[in-house]
């Protein structure tokens, strides 16, 4: 129902009505009967009976796992890649949507296979059917758009769907695809596309290949000639098999699913409800009457409408909830519902006359794109607003979730999760109401968005409390303009920051919505609505409300209502008022909210007619005002190359003929997807290689911690899990435990073992322990997941660069650059600038030089290939043969062998082709092909390992992360650098594994394009506890170009003056001989390495490519084009930079085997691995231009050749598919195996061809005999002519019994000496940065490469064009999220984010350097795999001009905070705000250059230590402090210092002797005012509800003394001004020297060098100290704790599991004290009940908050238990609510790390160590830290060296107190029931003498 009206909505009468006597019956009464689940795939009927499939198995499992169509692959299974689309389809019904006819293309691995139900799917070979699919898999082919091809039918299909939906058709139209017209554009094209990740090519030919289908697509006689040309080579189109399905479809024993292989009905019967296996139950009902039914049978049902929240952004907690059901053995079926077709909850009303829109919460998000873009102009208060809605709701996800996705779900996980959610936000700031319905009455409400958002629903108390109490989302209404508002301008802007242009989650976003009175420009009903903050979306009433009064009071005094007055009441009071939740990036989110709400003040401006009291806004401000033209990705491409290989022979495209090589190539250039098997989903990777009857699968079960040492494994609940087979371990590996494949010694400090033995080290979070073997892949991950890991002891793991320096961890391995003597020359110039004598020349130098220092950091970049790792191992009589995704078969059938204790010729490993690799899997793939096989080797069964997307990420590691330090000489006249000395350190992770290479190729290019005399540099790899990093495209080179080109734009910022970055680069290049006065011979040779003797540089192109590029660009132009934008914008600011590339690329021998058949065909070996470089695309063409040499008429063609899979059984000691040289290897390898069949074959066609001549001559003799004879004028007298000889012919003779010439040919081919050379390429790239936001837009890049002669233009172009693309994600937005404790944080598609088509330039041109004769090259060619990459530096120093125009409006033009600025990689949009350095005081009216703020942010407190929250610990501590005499801060939330009674503290004689250490004066007072040798009463109850009662004498020395008490004894030595109070902690942002301090309520900001967060503040601080993921909510908090939320089940509003109380203690004071020891699902937990002072009334205090938490329940059974004690009256001490979940834990993960990664922020007391297992240990841990860490401050002084001495000392130590898993305490409390658990689960008094050992730090620490 959809459509405007004028009257009001009448009620929608539901189809069934809901009796209330059927409400009545039982359950089991009212359940119907279950239907057959119908539907069909690529037009195949498919029906599957109940009982016989999953219900919770997805759309992609069942394709792949029983039907078996494996083109639709699976990358991420969290619909973030969109490598598993699929088109799903049916026709209008009641219950679409809008009535109309469906057809989208959705994630499969989101779509439940239970909601298909009367639905068609159309997979990529479906398409391969359909004349509009397979024209668009052919032009994605044909343009080249598949490199490695993993993605590219997910690319085919979303194109296919869009393509239909803008031309109107059916989705299975025939119709000629040239004749596609109507709405087609190309945004709509790549919008289609905004949800596909490609990795490989650039996406510039997907989106070529799309465009060609506009009506008026650019000339396509390229692509026309190109096609021709292959089909003259003969080339055949791989033909589509019949599809068959099978019919054993069934996921149960047993179970078999009929499929109808006839034509699909056209309309399928609408059943209620379908079963799976185990009586699951999927629901569908058709309106909300049976929706209500189905509830009222199911209480607990999930409900489930897109399924792109439960599985997509929740499914970790959707796979541990499965996980737990398992453990815990509950039998109990699942109900699942769906509201896709629930009517009601579908369909729009627009009400013209009231402006309303209402829309069903049931629409998909692209439904509600199409409602707006449906809906007339003037159903908008403006386009304004249109444009708005649409473009914030295009950011929304990709194209495939918002095909999926529902307005209501999307809402609702938003209420229930705060998910971080753009249309809560939108609703909100339009006003939205919303339509509720509440059960188990379900009654309906209509209420405020956000008061249903934050749960102010006002409930009347009328619900049954018996019943679980639910509330589904049922319509949505918003105006689009209000009638009230006539003669007022109504203005609305949405705004976002995210980390990429789409499909990103927001840092932070917000919708503004007002009234100006045109008349007056006053501003009313002003809606200032803020989100993504951690917490619900919610308006800034204070900022709303500063706004409209300040508005009224200038209109009342004649002055600019929307003035700088105005502006700064509004951000004052928003400043004050919304604190984010989210405590990472806590200043970047502050900001932000102040930068979109300063843009919208601009745009209200600009709304309002200038006049005299309101003027004009400053046009240098309208770039933040209005919203920009974003440039369309790709807007305009260009690609150049010489194509005199691309013509016949004799048609030469060169004018100079004289330098033309003409040779036999063939004359196209040919897609590496030639065949079209990528395209069309019939390519096979390792993951689609089908599997073996008995196949098993495994996963693995993964450390919980980084570093420690491995006791113990639980595996017993795993094996006890339905469909697993075994749990594999190192005891179980065959040979030997080792999985690295050596290049030099073995790292023996740190193997790299297939899993961690028992004894030995766990050494980075997530490490494979085990492997849990079971039928199906999905169980064999949820039974991983039950395995508990045991360790012994607690060490602090080394995550950082910063962390092994100061720990003195190396790997071992080192290299450095030493030319001249720069340490000399920086010396003496430091010297002589010291002296004051800088312009006199240096003594020996002839020169005066200038220095400058700096230092810089790079990240980790994960490789991201869409195909994970993945091996399959089979079993086969002795031999184990592995299929691997892998760039080394080799090294797979080493180490396979190694482990299995076997001979290398008992493995064959197979590969054909890889769905990516980029050097992440030459080793990182080992230890899976290893486990693989142990797995096969034991169990003797086929096994298969595919990890899933965040297994792959958490062990494959990256890139290494770098950080650097740097000093220059550099003459201030010329730019010329005269000396460089630097230190750089690489994070290698755990291992040595392949860290030679990046630190090797660093040295080996660190001095890039530019000769420098005097330069010293040393590179270092260290050792952390992560995973091991390894080679990843362009290893330590294009770290190199970012250190040197980060130095030369440092000395390029000295110099501004008269030279520009551009100039210094030139003029520091090598100088070939006779260039310039300086030039000599030793200016054209390489620095070298300690590994690698300095070169020549030889055939050194850059100058050339430098000029060229600089025209073609118009670099002048283009500079000035630059200013002119920054002259005249004040808040968005362009940048360009050209920089370039000298990369040294090796080359390796290379083997190659090519076979000829009898028919002609060919089939040809290499050594090379396909992993998507166009390794075979080449080698074709070479074998075809050698083979033609043998001079046959009819040569062989493209259609006879085919390459086989790399075997090591055909090809032995292949070596590594690496260093961009792979692909001319093999075509020189091909090329020399096709040359020795040629030499073979020579004189066989020379017999052949003499045989034909001579044969001839006889026919014609015979003939001119004959003529003579006959005398009747024939023929004869002509000569002969031979009959040709083909390839065919010479073969098949060949291969006769008479001739049988072995025509298997192997050659092997070497390179000369020396084995390498140098490539060169030049990248101009242009930025434009949103100050305000920070984020970047990649305008322009123009790019040339010399590629030599290329041998295959169309492959070169792509790795071009994909390397750089790779490279700009390595600048600017793939950031690698890792925790203190080296768990990684991004390990997914939510988190880590490759650039997408939307991040592509708009102007892209890439070239080929059209070159001459390249000797090291075969046949001329250098390689372009990896040096491209390096090109994107120029895009980092883009961004760093850009950012330097922004500092210069903020600091001013002659400021030297300009230049002095730090800019890491990646830059991330918050590192770029940062460094433009726009706050809040810059926010004015006011557009001069370097203007004074405003505001004075200038942190109002400055000390060296700020101790956050004055309790017990942070007393302690500030007396320590003082009495050390560090400039300190005490912030306190209160107004004054608590004074209120929490019961009794129990001071141990370890938190006595600490106290006593700090003040002796605190323990007289202890011991005067408190109690000794206290008694406590225990009464224990076991699981059979039997209780024992005892009394139990504490230990001596035991103090119990009032909360109160010690409090003011603390107190009253802390000097009064160290104390702040009423400084409510918010927040706090750290940077490279220190921390800022926010407060809630309050502008002002404090500036610390240390942050030190005591006990309970750990809900505000805690949460900062980890990189933790944005935009999922709060319900899991961070680096692992575990809280409420976690533990209750979503929708549970009772207890989420049995909670027996196991233990009672008691203390028999005045007044009483009780701890109870609670058992739940997720372990043990504490609860601590209080009582009020003596003499007042003890009574339960109930807290709404607990009763929402469903803990009421636990409380009550506290009290039942309690009640038979004598002379007892229990109180339970309401916890404040925003603090529950932190307060009442106990066991959750502990901390491994105390600190943030800066170091600057420590916590210490309960914040770090959580709760403990000893009765009173969190007060004297506290007192202990605060010790320890007054004595590290002491030693260290203030600064991170002191915090990582006092993490050392305490981490260990605090495990002593500390449970570590549910397991081991389990074991320990069963072995000590007859004891007080408090005191005997460690032992106590070693325990506190321990500490007397301990009255300083341990001398080594120091």
């Amino acid at each position: 129902m959809a459509g405007p009206r004028d009257q009001p909505e009448e009620k929608l009468a539901p189809q069934v009505a809901a009796s209330p006597s059927a409400r009545n019956k039982s359950p089991q009464q009212m359940l119907p009967t279950a239907g057959p689940l119908i539907f069909t795939v690529n037009g195949k009927k498919v029906v599957l009976a109940p009982g016989t499939w999953n219900i919770s198995q997805s759309l992609n499992e069942y394709l792949r796992a029983q039907l078996l169509m494996r083109g639709t692959k699976i990358a991420c299974g969290e619909g973030g890649c969109g490598s598993c689309a699929v088109i799903v389809s049916r026709k209008a019904t009641n219950a679409t949507s809008l009535n109309q006819d469906i057809c989208l293309a959705v994630n499969s691995c989101l779509r439940p296979l239970a909601s298909l139900h009367g639905w068609n799917v159309t997979t990529v070979e479906g398409l391969r059917d359909q004349q509009q699919g397979a024209a668009v898999q052919t032009r994605i082919s044909r343009f080249n758009g598949s490199q490695c091809g993993f993605c590219t039918p997910g690319m085919v299909v979303s194109l296919c769907a869009q393509l239909h939906k803008d031309d109107g058709d059916g989705c299975n139209s025939t119709d000629n695809p040239s004749s596609l017209t109507s709405t087609i554009t190309k945004e709509s094209l790549a919008r289609s596309l905004d949800g596909n990740l490609c990795r490989c090519t650039g996406y510039r030919p997907i989106l070529d290949a799309a465009v060609s289908f506009l009506p008026a697509a650019a000339d396509l006689g390229d692509l026309e000639d190109m096609m021709g040309k292959l089909e003259c080579l003969a080339m055949r189109r791989g033909k589509s098999e019949d599809k068959k399905i099978r019919c054993d479809v069934g996921s149960g024993a047993g179970a078999v699913a009929s499929v109808d292989l006839m034509d699909a009905p056209s309309s399928s019967p609408s059943y209620l409800v379908f079963e799976g296996t185990g009586g699951d139950r999927w629901y569908q009902p058709q309106d909300l009457a049976e929706l209500f039914h189905v509830l009222s049978w199911h209480p607990e049902a999930c409900l489930i409408a897109g399924n792109t929240g439960r599985s997509g952004v929740y499914k970790q907690d959707k796979e541990m909830d499965e996980a737990a059901a398992t453990a815990a053995a509950v039998n109990t079926p699942v109900a699942l519902v769906s509201f896709q077709d629930v009517r009601e909850l579908h369909g729009y009303i627009w009400e013209v006359k009231t402006g309303w829109l209402e829309v069903g919460a049931g629409l998909t998000l692209s439904e509600l794109v199409d409602v707006l873009k449906g809906l007339p102009e003037t159903a908008f208060s403006s386009s304004i607003l249109r444009d708005a809605l649409l473009a914030h709701l295009h950011r929304v996800a990709g194209t495939l979730v918002r095909n999926a996705g529902s307005l209501g779900g999307n809402l609702y996980i938003a209420k229930s999760k705060h998910f971080d959610s753009d249309l809560s936000t939108l609703m909100g700031g339009l006003g939205a109401m919303v339509r509720v319905a509440w059960g188990p009455g379900w009654a309906e409400k209509e209420l405020p968005w956000l008061d249903y958002l934050n749960g102010n629903e006002d409930e009347d108390g009328t619900e049954e409390e018996a019943r679980p109490r639910r509330d589904i989302l049922l319509r949505v209404r918003f105006r689009l303009w209000d009638p009230r508002a006539r003669g007022k301008v109504d203005v609305f802007q949405s705004y976002r920051a995210a980390l990429r242009k789409g499909n990103s989650h927001a840092f932070a976003n917000a919708a503004f919505r007002a009234n100006i009175d045109s008349v007056t420009g006053r501003l009313e009903n002003v809606s200032l609505c803020m989100g993504a903050l951690g917490m619900p979306a919610l308006r800034s009433k204070d900022a709303e409300e500063a706004l409209i009064s300040a508005s009224a009071d200038s209109v009342s005094a004649g002055t600019d209502p929307l003035g700088q007055a105005s502006l700064e009441a509004a951000l004052l009071a928003l400043r004050k008022e919304l604190i984010p939740a989210n405590k990472t990036r806590y200043r970047y989110r502050v900001e932000l909210l102040s930068g979109f709400l300063y843009k919208f003040f601009l745009y209200l401006k600009c709304q309002v007619v200038s006049s005299a009291s309101s003027p004009s806004l400053d046009v240098r401000l309208l770039s933040a005002a209005t919203v920009p033209d974003v440039p369309v990705a790709l807007k305009s491409s260009e690609q150049t190359y010489t194509r005199r290989w691309m013509t016949k022979d004799g048609e030469a495209s060169s004018s100079d003929s004289s330098t033309i090589d003409y040779d036999h190539l063939p004359y196209v250039a040919l897609p590496k997807d030639y065949q079209g098997f990528q395209a069309s989903g019939q390519a096979v990777y390792v993951s689609d290689v089908l599997e073996l009857e008995g196949t098993l699968f495994g996963a693995y079960a993964k450390s919980p911690r980084s570093v420690g040492v491995l006791t113990e494994l639980q595996v017993s609940a795993a094996k006890a899990m339905p469909g697993v087979v075994a749990v594999l371990t190192a005891a179980d590996v065959p040979g030997t435990n080792d999985c690295a494949f050596y290049f030099g010694s073995p790292d023996v400090a740190a193997p790299d073992t297939v899993f961690v033995p028992l004894g030995g080290r766990v050494r980075f979070h997530s490490q494979p322990l085990a492997l849990v073997v079971a039928t199906s892949t999905k169980k064999a991950q949820m039974a991983a997941k039950l395995v508990e890991a045991v360790f012994d002891g607690f060490e602090v793991p080394l995550v950082t660069i910063s962390d092994a320096r100061e720990a003195g961890s190396s790997m071992g391995i080192v290299d450095g650059v030493k030319r001249g003597d720069a340490m000399a020359v920086l010396s003496r110039a430091r010297l002589e600038h010291q002296k004051g004598l800088a312009a006199n020349a240096i003594g020996g130098l002839g020169k005066s030089l200038s220095v400058v220092e700096g230092a810089l950091r790079a990240g980790s970049q994960k490789h991201f290939y869409l195909e994970t790792q993945t091996a399959y191992a089979v079993p086969d009589e002795g031999r184990m043969l592995v299929y691997s995704s892998t760039q080394a078969p080799q090294a797979v059938q080493e180490v396979v062998a190694r482990v299995l204790g076997t001979a290398m010729n008992t493995v064959q490993v197979k590969m054909r082709r890889a769905g990516g690799a980029f050097g992440a899997k030459a080793t990182r793939n080992l230890p899976h092909a290893a486990a693989a096989a142990v797995a096969a080797k034991v169990l003797a069964r086929p096994v298969r390992l595919t990890l899933d997307r965040a297994t792959d990420m958490q062990l494959t590691g990256g890139r290494h992360a770098m950080e650097a330090e740097y000093a220059v000489a550099y003459d201030p006249v010329t730019g010329l650098v005269e000396a460089v000395a630097c230190q750089i350190w690489l994070n290698g992770g755990f291992c040595a594994d392949l860290s030679f290479t990046p630190c090797h190729d660093l040295a080996a290019n660190l001095e890039q394009a530019y000769f420098i005399p005097h330069f010293d540099a040393s590179i270092e790899v260290l050792r952390t506890n992560l995973p091991t990093s390894t080679a990843m495209r362009g290893p330590g080179v294009v770290q190199a170009s970012f250190i040197m080109e980060s130095i030369l734009n440092h000395v390029a910022a000295e110099l501004a003056g008269h030279l520009t970055p551009e100039e210094v680069r030139r003029v520091n290049f090598f100088r070939p001989v006779g260039e310039g006065t300086d030039a000599a011979p030793t200016t054209m040779m390489s620095a070298g390495c300690m590994h690698m003797p300095p070169t020549p540089i030889s055939h050194f192109t850059l100058p050339d490519i430098w000029q060229r590029l600089s025209a073609s660009a118009q670099l002048e132009a283009r500079r000035k084009e630059v200013a002119a934008f920054n002259e005249a914008n004040r808040w968005r600011k362009r940048g360009m930079a050209m920089t370039p590339i000298k990369f040294l690329s090796a080359l390796m021998p290379m083997q190659a085997t090519v076979n000829a058949y009898s028919d002609g065909s060919i089939l040809i070996h290499h050594g090379g691995c396909e992993i998507g470089q166009g390794i075979h695309a080449k080698s074709a063409l070479v074998a075809l231009r050698a083979l033609a040499q043998i001079g046959v008429v009819e040569p062989p063609t493209l259609s006879m050749v085919q390459f086989a899979d790399t075997d090591t059984d055909v090809i032995p000691n292949g070596g590594y598919t690496a260093a961009s040289t792979t692909s001319e290897r093999a075509c020189a390898a091909v090329d020399a195996a096709c040359r020795v069949m040629v030499k073979r074959l020579a004189p066989l066609r020379d017999r052949l061809m003499q045989e034909k001549e001579n044969k001839a001559k006889a026919a014609a003799a015979a003939c001119a005999c004959g003529a003579t004879e006959g005398n009747n004028g024939g023929h004869g007298g002509g000569p002969a002519v031979p009959a040709p000889l083909t390839w065919v012919e010479l073969v098949k003779t060949a291969l006769g019994f008479r001739d049988s010439i072995d025509l298997c040919c192997h050659a092997q081919w070497r390179p000369g000496l020396p084995g390498h050379y140098h490539n060169y390429g030049a990248a101009l790239t242009e930025v434009e940065v949103d100050v305000l936001t920070g984020e970047v837009t990649i305008r322009a890049v123009h790019l040339l490469y010399d590629c030599g002669k290329s041998i295959n233009p169309a492959a070169d172009l792509g790795q071009v064009e994909g390397a750089f693309v790779q490279g700009l994600g390595y600048y600017l937005m793939e950031e690698a999220l890792i925790a203190t404790d080296g768990a990684l944080q991004s390990p997914g598609t939510w988190d880590y984010k490759p650039p997408l088509l939307a991040d592509m330039p708009a102007e892209w041109k890439v070239g080929l350097l059209e070159n001459g004769k390249f000797e090291k090259g075969f046949l001329s060619s250098k390689a372009s795999g990896e040096p491209p990459l390096v090109l994107a530096t120029s895009a980092m120093m883009a961004l760093r001009h850009a950012v330097t125009a922004a500092r210069k409006e903020i600091f001013g033009s002659g400021s030297a905070a300009v230049h002095n600025f730090r800019l890491d990689a990646p830059a991330t949009p918050e590192r770029v705000h940062r460094a433009c350095g726009a706050t809040m005081g810059c926010l004015s009216l006011h557009g001069a250059a370097g203007a004074q703020p405003w505001l004075d942010e200038t942190p109002r407190h400055h000390v060296d230590v700020a101790v956050a929250g004055a309790g017990l610990g942070g007393l302690a501590l500030a007396i320590a402090l003082d009495k050390l005499g560090v400039n300190a801060a005490l912030f306190e939330r209160a107004p004054a210092l608590r004074d209120v009674s929490q019961g009794l503290v129990g001071i141990t004689p370890n938190g006595l002797r600490a106290l006593e250490l700090i003040d002796p004066r605190l323990k007289e007072h202890l011991m005067e005012r408190g109690k000794y040798n206290t008694e406590a009463f225990t009464k224990t109850v076991d699981e059979q509800g039997q209780s024992t009662e005892r009394v139990v004498q504490f230990e001596a020395n035991n103090v119990s003394i009032p909360w109160a008490d010690i409090q003011h004894s603390l107190a009253r030595l802390v000097p009064r001004t160290m104390i702040k109070c009423s400084h409510d902690f918010a927040g706090f942002d750290e940077d490279e020297d220190g921390v800022t301090i926010y407060f809630k309520g309050r502008v002002e900001t404090a500036r610390t060098v240390m942050l030190v967060g005591v006990d309970g503040l750990f809900s505000v601080v805690r949460k900062g100290l980890v990189p933790f993921p944005d935009g999922r909510g709060d319900e899991v908090c961070e680096s692992g704790h575990t809280n409420w939320n976690a533990i209750m089940k979503p929708d549970e509003a009772g207890l989420p599991y049995p909670h027996p109380v196991v233990s009672l203690t008691y203390l028999k004071e005045v007044p009483p004290r009780f701890f109870f020891m609670i058992q739940c699902g997720h372990g043990r937990i504490l609860w601590q009940v209080r009582v009020s002072d003596p003499g007042k009334e003890y009574t339960v205090a109930p807290k709404k908050g607990h009763g929402r938490l469903g803990l009421t329940g636990v409380k009550q059974r506290i009290l039942d238990m309690v009640a038979d004690v004598p002379d007892v009256q229990p109180y339970i001490a309401a916890t404040p609510e925003e603090t529950i979940f932190e307060r009442c834990l106990l066991f959750r993960k502990p901390l491994q790390r105390y600190s943030t990664p800066g170091r600057h922020v420590v916590l210490m007391g309960d914040a770090a160590h959580a709760m403990h297992s000893v009765r009173g240990q969190g007060a004297n841990m506290t007192f202990e830290d605060a010790h320890c860490l007054g004595l590290a401050l002491a030693a260290k002084g203030v600064g991170p060296a002191a915090v990582r001495v006092f993490e050392r000392a305490r981490i260990p130590r605090a495990n002593l107190v500390q449970w570590e898993s549910n397991t081991y305490y389990m074991r320990q409390f069963e072995k000590n029931t007859s004891h007080t658990w408090a005191l005997k689960f460690l032992n106590f008094q070693s325990y506190v003498a321990d500490f007397h050992k301990h009255e300083a730090l341990p001398a080594h620490l120091l």
